[in-house]
C-alpha cells in the first residue's frame, strides 16, 4: 500500500536549494515546489512502485492525498497512477478525470494526458470527456496531450519511471500502431482552440503523427475544412519529406 506522507517526507529531504530557484522561475502552481530535481523523482517513483505496487481502488485516497500536495509529490502520484492503466484502465481514467479539474502547471498536464488519460482512454476505448467552454486551460492542455498515447512513440518525463519499473523495459509506449480513427477528428478539434497554448501541443501531437505516419497525417491535413494553420502545415511537410528522403536511401 502507498504511504503518501513517507513519499512526501523523502522528496522534502531530496529537496536542492540551486533546483527550488531555478524551478521557481521555470514553472508555477499553487501547491508550491520543493525543488527536487527531476532525476529524484523518477527514481523514487520508480522505488515507491517496486516496493508496493499500486492498486485501485486500494490505493486511490493515498494517490490524492499525494497529488494535492507540493509539485513533484503531483508527478509521482501520476506516475503511479499509470501503472494502474494496464490492469485497471477504467478506475485509472475515472482517477484521472477527477484530477483535470485540479492541474495547474504544464509539466503536469502533459503528464497526466499522456500517462493517464490518454493512454486509460485508448485501453476502455471511452472517449475523452467534454470540458465546459469555461474550463481553465491547463485541463484543457491535459486532454490535448492525451494524443501522445495514441501514437507508437516513447513516454518522455519524470513520472514515467514507474510504469517503466512494472513494465521491465527502459522505452515504453502505448501502442504498435497509430490511431486514425482518434487522431484526426481529435487534431480538427484542437485547431478550433486558437490559445498557444493547446496550439503547442497539437504541433507536438502532429510532429509524432507525421513521424509515425506520414501518409496518414498528409491525408488528414488534405481534408480539414478551411485547411491548417501555415506553421503546422510546415511541420508535416518537412517531416514528410525527412520520411521519403529516408525511405530512398
Amino acid at each position: 500500500m502507498i504511504d503518501a506522507e513517507c513519499i512526501s517526507e523523502t522528496l522534502e529531504a531530496l529537496t536542492d536549494d540551486a533546483t527550488s530557484r531555478r524551478y521557481a522561475k521555470e514553472h508555477s502552481t499553487l501547491r508550491g515546489i520543493r525543488g527536487v530535481p527531476t532525476g529524484e523523482i523518477a527514481r523514487l517513483g520508480d522505488a515507491v512502485w517496486a516496493e508496493s505496487g499500486t492498486e485501485l481502488p486500494r490505493d486511490r485516497q493515498a494517490l490524492q492525498q499525494l497529488y494535492g500536495a507540493a509539485w513533484e509529490d503531483g508527478l509521482v502520484a501520476i506516475g503511479l497512477l499509470a501503472t494502474c492503466v494496464p490492469d485497471t484502465p477504467a478506475e485509472a481514467l475515472a482517477v484521472g478525470e477527477a484530477w483535470l479539474h485540479r492541474i495547474d502547471d504544464l509539466v503536469s498536464a502533459d503528464a497526466l494526458g499522456w500517462l493517464v488519460i490518454g493512454g486509460a482512454a485508448l485501453a476502455t476505448q471511452s472517449p475523452l470527456p467534454v470540458l465546459e467552454p469555461d474550463a481553465h486551460l491547463m485541463a484543457s492542455r491535459a486532454l490535448a496531450s492525451a494524443a501522445m498515447a495514441w501514437i507508437p512513440c516513447p513516454i518522455e518525463g519524470p513520472s514515467a519511471a514507474p510504469l517503466r519499473a512494472k513494465l521491465g523495459t527502459r522505452q515504453i509506449q502505448w501502442t504498435d500502431r497509430t490511431h486514425p480513427e482518434w487522431l484526426a477528428p481529435h487534431c480538427t478539434a484542437l485547431l478550433r482552440d486558437r490559445h498557444p497554448c493547446i496550439q503547442k501541443a497539437l504541433r507536438r501531437v502532429v510532429k509524432a503523427w507525421a513521424t509515425a505516419s506520414p501518409e496518414e497525417v498528409t491525408l488528414w491535413a488534405s481534408n480539414v475544412p478551411g485547411g491548417i494553420p501555415k506553421v503546422l502545415r510546415a511541420d508535416i511537410q518537412r517531416i514528410v519529406k525527412k520520411a521519403a528522403r529516408a525511405k530512398r536511401t
